[in-house]
């Protein structure tokens, strides 16, 4: 049972019993309105800095909800650490000696000079660190880029617990001296406030997401279960290959990197933007990657594949919508990639392959001689790869066909040789594929190929 006397002894009360109410209550309102201009300030910054950092993807930066609950958490947490700040400068404005035995004089300070520089220096430490990130990733379009969240979270929660507590080591020494209960009190305050003003949203994002490239000219990807995430975008070369929906025009508009061409000078402007903007080692590494409306016809797919080959571009990738629920679309490139056979692959012989054939025309989904559908195809090419090791997956496309048909294919096959390698994996590892070495799954490869050919 706490005895008369503890509470006050534990949170020194007599410290908030000098502070008279004329600063006390306008203390609590200069904390409030402190801490949510600091939150809009880091709030439209970070507005700002979505437009610089561009993409071969999109406009602008364009963030998930997490992520924009995330930051808005954030930056209303360093707000409030910095209202608190404001509530002591303006409610102990006196001097006072720290309690330590020195004869120093620049020891004698006041709370308020202290706090200013903590937060100074915070805030240039900040600003500092913004514009060299910024620079990196939409000046120079660097090389590997990365992002902030969700892989370095812990680094802004460490941030934010780093200037808490060099707020209240200063407090403590200036004026809570006596009491540690007052850390967990306001530590509490301040996450209350900072999930209640992370709330406020000052801007409104569809309207400002709607401005980038993809949302101007809006197209509905197919979807696949295999796909891979662009993690070196610099290396992206962005080609649209856009079709007016309702009908008014039937020919393809073609975009490389957001600059319009058509079909007769697509092949000139993909070359010169290989050979401006890119070194001739990384050549082999750009990915081009495609992007139509998934209801677009394949032979217009095909027509631009052949183009990027023409010119020495092997590595193809369509952008698709991940099936996976946990994945925003919307919001990171994803891509199912395809390596266009080099002119020295072999033409499929009987001899040297056992061929597993795929046609698809009006009449559906031929495999292997035997009419079937997309549910029951997975189990067929399953057994086939295992009752085949010498396996060769060929398929044609009818030219009506949609660009969704060709993705699906692909989807499908990939989507059935990853799943028996992962269980090689897990068997022999006790691991999945993606997690082994690189030696491992070059030998986990070499047992299950992906070997296929479009016609």
């Amino acid at each position: 049972m706490i005895e008369k006397g503890t509470f006050k002894q534990y949170f020194n009360l007599d410290t908030l019993e000098k502070i008279p109410w004329y600063r006390f209550i306008p203390g609590i309102i200069s904390a409030l309105f402190t801490s949510f201009c600091y939150y809009a300030f880091f709030y439209m910054i970070r507005e700002a800095l979505r437009f610089v950092v561009l993409f071969p993807e999109d406009d602008i930066l364009v963030l998930s909800d997490h992520e924009v609950l995330f930051y808005n958490f954030i930056f209303a947490l360093i707000g409030s650490v910095f209202g608190l700040s404001s509530f002591l400068q303006f409610c102990f404005p006196q001097n006072k000696i720290w309690r330590e035995s020195s004869k120093n004089y620049y020891r004698k300070m006041s709370i308020f000079n202290d706090l200013t520089a903590l937060n100074s220096i915070f805030l240039y430490w900040l600003s500092q660190m913004t514009f060299v990130l910024s620079f990196i990733l939409g000046t120079t379009a660097a090389f590997c880029s990365f992002l902030l969240y969700p892989t370095f979270n812990i680094v802004w929660i460490f941030v934010v617990i780093v200037l808490f507590m060099e707020l209240w080591k200063t407090i403590r020494r200036v004026a809570f001296y006596k009491s540690r209960y007052w850390i967990f009190f306001s530590a509490i305050f301040i996450l209350i406030w900072s999930l209640l003003l992370s709330r406020i949203q000052l801007l409104d994002y569809p309207s400002l997401n709607n401005l980038s490239f993809t949302q101007k000219y809006h197209m509905e990807y197919p979807e696949s279960g295999y796909y891979t995430i662009i993690n070196n975008r610099s290396l992206v070369l962005d080609i649209v290959i856009y079709i007016d929906k309702e009908g008014k025009d039937t020919i393809p508009t073609f975009f490389v990197n957001r600059t319009e061409s058509n079909l007769e000078n697509l092949q000139g402007l993909v070359a010169a933007y290989k050979e401006n903007n890119h070194h001739e080692t990384d050549h082999k590494l750009l990915t081009c990657l495609i992007r139509a409306d998934k209801n677009t016809r394949v032979k217009d797919i095909i027509v631009v594949e052949n183009l990027l080959t023409g010119i020495g571009l092997l590595k193809v990738g369509y952008r698709i919508l991940p099936t996976n629920p946990d994945c925003s679309d919307q919001y990171y490139p994803y891509v199912l990639l395809k390596m266009n056979p080099s002119p020295s692959f072999p033409e499929p012989d009987e001899n040297d392959y056992s061929i597993f054939p795929i046609v698809i025309d009006k009449n559906g989904i031929i495999a292997n001689g035997k009419t079937t559908d997309w549910q029951q195809m997975p189990f067929a090419i399953q057994e086939f790869i295992l009752a085949n090791p010498d396996y060769l997956f060929t398929f044609e496309l009818n030219n009506n066909c949609s660009y969704e048909d060709n993705v699906r294919i692909y989807s499908t096959l990939f989507s059935t040789i990853n799943h028996l390698r992962n269980n090689v994996s897990q068997e022999r590892y006790g691991i999945s594929f993606e997690d082994l070495s690189y030696e491992q799954r070059d030998e986990i490869r070499s047992l299950f190929p992906a070997r296929i050919l479009r016609k």
